[in-house]
Formats: C-alpha cells, sequence, structure tokens
C-alpha cells in the first residue's frame, strides 16, 4: 500500500512562512492579525503604531514581526508544544438548507496552523475523487453543474439516486480520521500536528475551518471510491460500473445510472461502507426514473436534460439582491461592499444556468460592473495596506 507525505518538513521556516503569509492574504487589516502581530512584536509597540504599520504601504518595518511569527511557530511545532487559544463557537442559521450550524471561530495562530497542516497533506489529498466538488479549487458549484448537465444530455442515463449524509462534519470523530491518516500518511510530525488541531474542536469537524473541509472531502473518498471503483458488474467478460456516474457535493451524493437495479445495488452497498467508517446515510434519500421533464435538484439549481434553473428559494433571495442592487446604482450610482459581492456571487449562479432573462430584465451587467469596481477598490485598499 502506498503511503504519502513522506518528504515533508512542516518544522522548516519556509514551509511555515508560505503558510502565514497564504493565511494572511486579505486578512492584514483584521483585529485578531493585529492582536498576533502585537504578541510576537519584539519591539513592543502600542496598539496605534501597530495599526498604522499595518495599513502603511511600505510594509518593511513589519518583516522583523513576520519573523518572530515564523520563528516561534517553527520552533512550537519542532519542539511540539504549540499553545492555542480555545475556539469560540456560534450559531448561525443557514439559508440554503434552512437549518442552524454551529460555527467555529478560531484564533488567526491555529488558523496558519491549519495551512500547514493542509500544505503538507497536499500528497495525500489528491486521493480526493475527481468529482467531489467543494471546497477544491477549480472544482466548486459551476465545475459540478457542468458535469451534471454534460451527464444528463446522454439519453442512456434513466435513474437517479440521491442522498445525504447526517450531520457529516460533526460525524466525522477524531479517531477515525486519525486512523485514516496514520493509515495513508507516514510523517509523525504531520500526523501530531493534525492530532493536535482535531483535539480543538468540540465535535468531530468544525465547520468553517480551512482544515476541516479538506480532511472531510478526503475521508469521504473512501466512499466515492467505493462507489465509483469497486461497485461493478460482470457482463461478457467485462468489469462494468454499476452507476455510470457519481458525483459528490462535499455530503451530498448524486448517483447516475442505466439500470435501476444496479443503481439501487450501488446506494444499498454505499449505506454500509458508509455505517463501517461511521457515518450514516439519511433514510429519506430519493430514487426516481429520469423523463425529460424530471431534474436533479442539487448544488442551488435544477438541472434538466436540455436547460438549468435556479432553485426556487435561491431565486428569491437573488431577485431581492438584484433589485436592491439595481436601486442604490439608480439612486446613488454606487452600492456598499457587502452588496457588491453577493452581486458578484451570484452572477455566477446566473452564468451556468439558463437565466439571461432574468439578468436583462434586473440590468444585471450595470450592476455588475458597478460591483467589480467596488470590490477591486476594496482589494488595492487592502494590498496596500
Amino acid at each position: 500500500m502506498k503511503r504519502y507525505c513522506k518528504g515533508v518538513r512542516i518544522v522548516d521556516k519556509g514551509f511555515v512562512r508560505k503558510a502565514v503569509f497564504d493565511c494572511l492574504r486579505g486578512k492584514w487589516r483584521r483585529g485578531d492579525v493585529l492582536g498576533l502581530f502585537m504578541r510576537y512584536d519584539p519591539l513592543r509597540r502600542s496598539k496605534e503604531e501597530m495599526k498604522n504599520l499595518l495599513r502603511a504601504e511600505d510594509k518593511k518595518p513589519l518583516y522583523g514581526v513576520i519573523n518572530a511569527i515564523v520563528d516561534g511557530i517553527t520552533c512550537e511545532l519542532a519542539e511540539r508544544r504549540v499553545s492555542l487559544r480555545p475556539i469560540r463557537y456560534r450559531r448561525r442559521y443557514d439559508m440554503s438548507c434552512r437549518k442552524w450550524r454551529e460555527i467555529g471561530v478560531q484564533d488567526v495562530k491555529q488558523q496558519i496552523l491549519d495551512y500547514v497542516a493542509v500544505d503538507g497533506l497536499r500528497d495525500i489529498l489528491r486521493r480526493i475523487g475527481e468529482y467531489q466538488c467543494a471546497s477544491v479549487p477549480g472544482r466548486g458549484q459551476s465545475y459540478g453543474i457542468r458535469a451534471v448537465r454534460r451527464w444528463m444530455r446522454d439519453k442512456r442515463i434513466k435513474y437517479a439516486w440521491k442522498g445525504d449524509i447526517r450531520q457529516c462534519f460533526p460525524s466525522i470523530t477524531q479517531e477515525n480520521m486519525m486512523y485514516f491518516l496514520r493509515k495513508y500518511a507516514a510523517n509523525d510530525d504531520l500526523l501530531w500536528l493534525v492530532d493536535l488541531l482535531l483535539g480543538t474542536f468540540r465535535n468531530g469537524l468544525s465547520i468553517d475551518s480551512f482544515l476541516s473541509q479538506w480532511l472531510c472531502n478526503l475521508y469521504l473518498s473512501q466512499l466515492y471510491h467505493f462507489a465509483a471503483e469497486e461497485c461493478w458488474t460482470a457482463r461478457r467478460g467485462k468489469k462494468l460500473p454499476m452507476a455510470d456516474h457519481v458525483l459528490f457535493y462535499m455530503d451530498d451524493i448524486l448517483l447516475l445510472g442505466t439500470n435501476a437495479k444496479n443503481l439501487l445495488s450501488v446506494a444499498r452497498r454505499l449505506e454500509v461502507q458508509a455505517h463501517d467508517i461511521g457515518l450514516e446515510i439519511k433514510p429519506d434519500w430519493r430514487f426516481w426514473k429520469l423523463d425529460d421533464e424530471d431534474f436533479i435538484d442539487i448544488m442551488g439549481v435544477r438541472v434538466y436534460r436540455h436547460h438549468i434553473t435556479i432553485r426556487a428559494r435561491v431565486f428569491l433571495r437573488l431577485r431581492r439582491t438584484l433589485k436592491a442592487a439595481g436601486k442604490a446604482v439608480r439612486l446613488r450610482g454606487f452600492m456598499a461592499l457587502k452588496m457588491a459581492r453577493r452581486v458578484a456571487a451570484y452572477f455566477g449562479l446566473l452564468k451556468h444556468t439558463d437565466s439571461y432573462g432574468v439578468a436583462w430584465r434586473f440590468s444585471l451587467w450595470r450592476s455588475l460592473g458597478i460591483a467589480k469596481e467596488v470590490i477591486g477598490n476594496e482589494v488595492v485598499l487592502q494590498y496596500a495596506s
């Protein structure tokens, strides 16, 4: 069995420095970053002095503090005596799925260590499946929508199965996650760091953690590869997959196939496999035959054989946003940064669905142009600061 991450040295200063800059990119003006710099500042500057340095265009006076941060974290990792502040938890209502979620707010030092751990795990993260579409660069919502649209155009695809995992993040326990990592990773320092970070979470994996989203995808890759590669049937001396297409959108699972019996068999075996690794697929899964008027509701859209529409409750929020943005542009000629970001986010959804009429009716192109200008100005300010 192949073992990964053998040559990774997380106690190297260059490795830690890269993680520091990756984590702090675009965050220099945040209050928790200010607190981190003050804790590691060798000159013990005042809060106002440090704030002015973070906002100044010349960053040379900060090089000493950055070096102190890198040296301090590297030393703690080498001696295995990392100190972390407790995670603060808050409840947030998720409008997309209409449920309350417990969000973990980490100290910026732990966020840096998350980047160190993820960079160290890059080798093993290649196990994440081709169509595991959430939180993977280049394989987001639009990637998954295009794939499902392409599959739906194939008239041979007649059946679909859709389910999701109950309480996915909290259900992946520290023991199960570390057992999986120790099986495939051969790096004691890296395994120690991941074990330390997992131990700070209240239950399972923490939602809104950079490390957790990668570990969740990695853990679920066991189910993805099982459904896509290990469920097959023999026909005329050839091995044929029982599910023609498999897609995971974090904990949402979609199976498409040409044979109803085979597809249901994959689903049943997937339930058993999930139970074996400590997870549970909700019993309210859905299996149906795909006619020309049927659709697949996933990733915020409805994918038909010949077109794509936006999910109803998502469309209501999108319409309110575009109307408010259009009104702000007409009355004041600009929009707030939060509104600009929402317009830019919804543009991606409109771009990959058949919604040209909606975009035209609410003057999306004019609002988008101003939104890009507002966001661009903010990025320039953050870069300059």
